[in-house]
């Protein structure tokens, strides 16, 4: 979505693990809408990403961290009219960017709901079915079904590979930053870095929203900010919740302040 006139600044927003693109397209129009261009995207076969069944079958998050990811930020420094490019990244399209191989080509960084997924980072009593789920249940289902089944996942059915490897890497204390070529990726990150961590939300709790922050030591600043349930106008946010039309008029003009502050602070774009 280009806004009117001539923007300082490129966004691209992330959408969480196996959430379509246009779940987010009422916030893209509205950041639109604040002057600066943006650019949102399904991952591969997620909405309108569809790819053949062979190539589905064998998919996992590695193509969406090694393949999509940096294939939309070089798009993103091609086509976009303004230098500074952001990334908002919400859940998975948050600790998806901050490791993927472009990760020096951005500029900054605000995290939704980006989180390290390890599961004793989640909220009791979550963290016990999140234990069951990526020590026995999900790896047991994707080995004897040959897929992820949605009911114990994102809601979706996906390739056994999203499940065997999200499993290990919950698993482990370290998460995704256990693989040390995504290690090495965020440790390139410089820009600016801004997490909004809900204070409801049972998996990005501030324990796994800080451990995320802390993988990217070179960052030139890493705020985390937590947004109060009382900030909404509705009973609770979640871990969708931000992104919702009934919480645009609240939570929306804090995330576009955070894109257009990050810019204002730091003017000059990184050499793509």
């Amino acid at each position: 979505m280009r806004s009117e006139g001539v923007p300082s600044t490129t966004v691209i927003v992330a959408p969480g693990a196996a959430a379509e693109a246009r779940f987010y397209l009422p916030f893209c129009e509205y950041l639109a809408s604040t002057g600066v261009d943006v650019l949102t995207f399904d991952f591969r076969t997620i909405g309108e990403s569809r790819i053949d069944a062979t190539r589905r079958r064998v998919s996992g998050f590695t193509d969406w961290i090694e393949q999509d990811y940096p294939a939309v930020v070089a798009h993103a420094r091609t086509h976009g009219r303004g230098g500074f490019l952001v990334i908002i990244g919400h859940s998975a399209g948050g600790w998806m960017g901050g490791v993927q191989p472009a990760a020096d080509k951005i500029d900054a960084f605000v995290g939704v709901a980006a989180l390290s997924g390890h599961w004793r980072h989640m909220a009791r009593p979550h963290r016990y079915a999140h234990w069951l789920a990526w020590h026995l249940v999900v790896p047991l289902a994707c080995r004897l079904l040959r897929f992820w089944p949605g009911v114990i996942g994102f809601r979706r059915n996906l390739a056994p590979r999203f499940g065997l490897q999200f499993s290990r890497w919950a698993r482990h204390p370290e998460f995704v930053f256990s693989e040390p070529d995504f290690e090495g990726n965020a440790a390139k990150f410089r820009g600016r870095m801004h997490l909004f961590q809900i204070a409801d939300d049972p998996w990005g709790t501030a324990v796994a929203v800080s451990s995320f922050r802390d993988w990217f030591p070179n960052a030139s600043g890493r705020v985390v900010e937590t947004i109060p349930v009382e900030a909404a106008p509705s009973a609770s946010i979640g871990h969708f919740g931000v992104f919702r039309k009934a919480n645009a008029s609240s939570l929306w003009p804090r995330i576009a302040h955070v894109v257009h502050g990050c810019w204002r602070d730091n003017p000059v774009a990184r050499v793509a």
